[in-house]
């Protein structure tokens, strides 16, 4: 039997590390702030839908609380530095943080949140469900728009590097060569 060792408590989640990690916008009251996040998956195809976990604490997750919709941007491996600077800087401390990111922002083509230029892909969503979810908030989102930049293959690491996060400050990209894998 192999040995196994304690994992303290307060890392267990880094078992699932590294992960994708992209950025998250909201607006609300002529406010907007982005922050980055890796705790977010798919639930559903259909409709489409994702998962997002952020502190209470956020101001992202405030805007979101009451805009009910947010945004979820992809960036390019080449805008790790920017993705972490919005990640580390809070907009409550720094309300020109979206400025002083060095990233270029628009409205969004179907709803009033942030949406970066420098993106590879970008979905925009409507908060369908706020859970608490022990020291965060699992926000649900019901996709209602979806872009990418032409090239992008999504599901194709060739075509794009996105950014995982590993802990704290380090990050590392994934390996271009998928390996399909068959059974029987």
């Amino acid at each position: 039997m192999a040995q196994w060792i304690a994992v303290e408590p307060e890392k267990w989640y880094r078992m699932l590390h590294p992960r994708p990690v992209v950025l998250v916008g909201s607006c609300s009251d002529n406010r907007c702030s982005a922050m980055a996040a890796s705790w977010i998956m798919p639930v559903s195809r259909s409709p489409p839908m994702l998962a997002v976990a952020i502190a209470e604490d956020r101001c992202t997750y405030s805007l979101i609380r009451d805009s009910g919709q947010f945004s979820v941007m992809v960036l390019p491996w080449s805008r790790v530095r920017e993705l972490h600077f919005l990640g580390t800087v809070s907009a409550y401390e720094d309300p020109q943080k979206l400025e002083k990111s060095g990233l270029s922002w628009v409205e969004g083509k179907r709803l009033s949140v942030p949406v970066c230029l420098e993106a590879l892909a970008v979905a925009e969503c409507l908060v369908e469900n706020d859970v608490p979810s022990g020291d965060h908030r699992t926000i649900i989102g019901r996709v209602v728009e979806m872009y990418a930049k032409p090239g992008i293959e999504l599901g194709d690491p060739s075509t794009y590097e996105v950014p995982l996060h590993v802990s704290g400050s380090r990050y590392t990209k994934p390996e271009p060569n998928a390996v399909r894998v068959e059974l029987g």
